[in-house]
């Protein structure tokens, strides 16, 4: 693995002791180091790994804890980030050790059925301190950021278009009429679908609503005696889906934030948590499609922001974050009783993190 990922990398830098210079030496693939290689962090301290008279062994006490793991059926996520740093730890090539451990991450992901470990460049500050935070003993960080890649990765995968999907179950002209005969038949069943999932759309709906001015009134109580001038109502749009199109900067930044492509033109219904106190902090609710086609499957985002007014007099929202690591996914195939009990953990969740957020605005 490690010949393959530097077959194009001829050489790395290498520091003199001595005089502290910097050099590029030739890159050894493929095989164990053999100087040390304790990398300088930002703070000027060094960093200690393995010496390379004890990689051999390192490696293999890796391997067979690895086995260990496996036997055990540790979950996934866990594993990949223990090995992933355990691996670094022992940093056993003389450069290329994270992308090899990267793809050990990758790995276990795929051996598990799941997807191979992404992390953009946005991520690196956050990937770099879980690693800090893993060299100190605390694994779960790592662990944490692992595990939202692989629920966005399989978000991204539900919301694959159809014509994507599609790719692969191209005809021959021969059976044109065929195909199309089973496509209007689909489409009628298509419809169903849709109509059961946005049946319980509207179930989620008023539980949400229900919740929403519990909490408005539950807010309004515990703060009247201490501020003269606020403000906590709740807002819902008419039901004959006139403002469906509202929002729809705010849900699309959301759904950016989570991976996803927000539909909100096939299904679209939302409501608001308005909290005016020294600034104007709304949580958003809002019921669309995931992915560009509408096959049955919608989701709920939660997101919270504040609503700044502009010198034209107009209000325009910033700081938009997700309340959630993922959104709430159903689809026609749920059963009520535990689709419900599902969207009342998930709601609880986002609130709360939504009322951290305007605390933090205070």
């Amino acid at each position: 693995m490690h010949q393959v990922l530097t077959q194009n990398q001829e050489t790395t830098e290498a520091l003199i002791p001595a005089t502290g210079e910097t050099i590029d030496v030739p890159l050894i693939r493929g095989e164990w180091k053999r100087q040390v290689n304790n990398p300088m962090r930002s703070d000027g301290l060094i960093h200690e790994h393995c010496p390379p008279e004890q990689v051999a062994s390192e490696m293999d006490n890796l391997i067979s804890w690895h086995r260990q793991h496996q036997e055990n059926k540790i979950p996934p996520e866990v594993e990949a980030a223990w090995l992933h740093h355990r691996f670094t730890q022992i940093h056993p090539f003389q450069d290329g050790n994270g992308r090899v451990a990267r793809c050990l991450a990758s790995l276990v992901f795929l051996q598990a059925g799941w997807f191979p470990l992404s992390l953009t460049r946005d991520e690196r500050v956050v990937y770099l301190d879980a690693l800090e935070r893993a060299d100190r003993g605390d694994l779960s960080p790592l662990i944490q950021l692992f595990s939202k890649r692989q629920k966005q990765a399989f978000i991204r995968s539900l919301g694959l278009s159809e014509q994507v999907l599609a790719e692969g179950r191209r005809t021959q002209i021969a059976i044109a009429a065929i195909a199309e005969k089973l496509k209007q038949n689909q489409s009628a069943t298509r419809q169903d679908r849709c109509n059961k999932v946005e049946g319980f759309a509207n179930l989620l709906y008023e539980i949400a609503i229900e919740r929403l001015d519990k909490l408005a009134e539950d807010i309004k109580v515990s703060i009247e005696e201490l501020v003269n001038e606020f403000d906590v109502f709740t807002v819902v749009p008419p039901r004959d889906g006139s403002k469906s199109y509202y929002h729809r900067f705010q849900v699309a930044q959301t759904a950016k934030q989570l991976g996803y492509f927000a539909n909100i033109h096939a299904y679209h219904d939302w409501m608001q948590l308005a909290i005016d106190l020294q600034t104007s902090t709304i949580i958003l609710l809002s019921f669309h499609v995931l992915g560009h086609e509408y096959r049955g499957l919608l989701v709920c985002s939660a997101c919270a922001y504040h609503k700044d007014v502009t010198e034209e007099g107009d209000t325009s929202p910033s700081d938009i974050q997700a309340l959630s690591e993922s959104p709430f996914q159903f689809s026609y195939a749920d059963e009520e009783h535990h689709l419900i009990e599902r969207f009342r953990g998930w709601l609880e969740d986002a609130l709360v993190t939504g009322l951290e957020y305007w605390n933090s605005s205070l």
